[in-house]
């Protein structure tokens, strides 16, 4: 990344594509490059969720009342209560909104509002007037489906096709500022997907401006200020018509990268106007994770999202974005602790405080599975705390898992996990684990396990001495109990 970052700019100049300065400031801004990553998995997630739009959708077209296939005669309603006040004063011109007459006789069906007089698209923003009710409605349809379409990614092509077909090719120009460039196609970024809109950012500074307008004008429907203030990056508007985690996430996203591009932007136009043959590094902005984790945590507390980001899942999903490991590890620890108790480990002291989201984790097969590999990655690329205490606390997570393992007989996998503990987290995981092992090839090959991930036997051997002593003694007589387990010890000692 540092050398993209020293020569990006030598492979630019001024004549240069949209695509192909998007392409650099990808290979330059490694952080951004991570954000574009999440965008596309937020994208493909709405594609295969969807359900909730199409509802949404169906019910505003229905209270259009024009009934499907209608699309392309636009706001039908409006069109002829502006027909009719023509004919009724005999009018071939178009009607003057400064008009006194017209303003009061051109109302909504309702008696409330002025209508507008003028079909053009910018109409309803530019003369702050109505539409009939069942135009509102399809209105809203219509900028409901763009807001879909930009969610789940479509590329340009289908959008415009899309406008086509209903006679409204302007929507598309407005969503992406203009066309794909063919012709820089360089393989790199897919031809044509939802990268298109951002791409353009850089040369149409107009269309930008016009899109943040609309967003901030409180005369706009609100699925209308949300596409362009995703469009032009803005936060708040499309914050206010989102309805899950992945859309508050996606608009978060969709700003950061938005906004890094421009700062590379601004930097390369005055590489040009400088110094045009000097080398100039690229100097991008730090990573911002500490405004990432601020913001996953302001969502904790969202009221339409609250629950949905107190999931386990979602949890597991805030910590690696955010990469806040060991603020994460630790309330899983702690569940971890209850676990690995009951199981026969002994912990330490216990925290009764255990968040319920970690404790219902530990309790999910699949999400404690992925908790004990993310401690793993975490650890081994140093992404959390590698001291003593800090790691023996994080690894109650594995061995948890290890407990999982062992009481679905997976037990090839049980010294793999073990030898990625602290040693002496390992030596105590496997030293309550052998002691259920009876058989004695099973012993052997567990045996030849140890040997493969150079765990020491011996140590392990004494701490399940240990261990089986304590447990022999909790045991009251008169009771068999004891003997038999230290035979048992004694057995795998031999």
């Amino acid at each position: 990344a540092k050398g993209w970052q020293a020569g990006t700019f030598n492979h630019l100049h001024r004549y240069s594509t949209d695509r192909e300065i998007w392409d650099q400031f990808l290979r330059a801004d490694h952080f951004a490059s991570q954000c574009l990553a999440v965008m596309k998995w937020l994208e493909k997630k709405a594609r295969s969720h969807s359900q909730t739009w199409d509802s949404m959708i169906s019910d505003l077209e229905k209270r259009a009342e024009r009934g499907e296939g209608l699309w392309a005669h636009g706001w039908l309603y409006t069109k002829e209560a502006i027909k009719g006040q023509k004919r009724l004063k005999s009018w071939p011109q178009p009607l003057e909104p400064e008009d006194h007459g017209v303003t009061l006789s051109l109302v909504t069906s309702e008696q409330k509002e002025p209508l507008i007089t003028q079909l053009d698209p910018d109409t309803v923003t530019r003369q702050k007037q109505s539409l009939q009710k069942q135009d509102k409605y399809f209105e809203q349809a219509t900028w409901l489906t763009c807001w879909k379409m930009l969610r789940q990614g479509e590329g340009w092509n289908n959008i415009r096709r899309w406008s086509r077909e209903r006679l409204e090719s302007w929507r598309a120009v407005s969503l992406c500022g203009s066309s794909v460039d063919m012709e820089s196609y360089a393989g790199r970024t897919p031809l044509d997907d939802s990268c298109t809109r951002m791409m353009n950012c850089r040369s149409q500074d107009a269309w930008r401006a016009a899109c943040s307008a609309i967003a901030r004008d409180p005369h706009t429907d609100d699925y209308q200020k949300a596409v362009y203030a995703l469009l032009c990056g803005e936060m708040e508007p499309a914050y206010n018509v989102c309805q899950s985690w992945d859309d508050y996430v996606y608009v978060f996203y969709n700003h950061l990268i938005l906004s890094r591009y421009r700062n590379y932007c601004t930097q390369f136009q005055r590489k040009l106007t400088q110094s045009p043959l000097a080398d100039v590094p690229f100097k991008p902005e730090p990573p911002t994770y500490a405004s990432v984790r601020s913001f996953l945590e302001n969502l904790q507390s969202n009221q339409r999202v609250q629950a949905e980001a107190h999931d386990p899942y979602y949890v597991i999903f805030a910590a690696m974005l955010s990469r806040d490991y060991d603020a994460f590890l630790l309330p899983f620890a702690k569940a971890a602790a209850k676990v690995c108790r009951k199981a026969g480990f002994d912990p330490g002291k216990a925290d009764e405080n255990v968040e319920s989201s970690a404790w219902n984790a530990v309790q999910d097969p699949d999400a404690l599975r992925i908790v004990a590999h993310l401690y793993i990655i975490a650890q081994r690329l140093e992404y959390a705390k590698t001291d003593a205490h800090s790691a023996n606390s994080a690894g109650l997570c594995l061995m948890a898992y290890i407990e999982n393992l062992r009481e679905a007989q997976l037990l090839d996998h049980v010294p793999m996990y073990a030898s990625l503990l602290p040693t002496d987290l390992c030596h105590s995981a496997l030293a309550r684990f052998l002691i259920g092992v009876v058989d004695t090839r099973e012993r052997e090959r567990q045996t030849k396990m140890l040997e493969k991930y150079r765990i020491d036997a011996r140590a392990v051997l004494e701490r399940q001495w240990r261990w089986a002593n304590d447990e022999a003694d909790r045991v009251r007589p008169p009771s068999g109990q004891k003997i038999r387990l230290r035979r048992r010890i004694r057995d795998m000692h031999r």
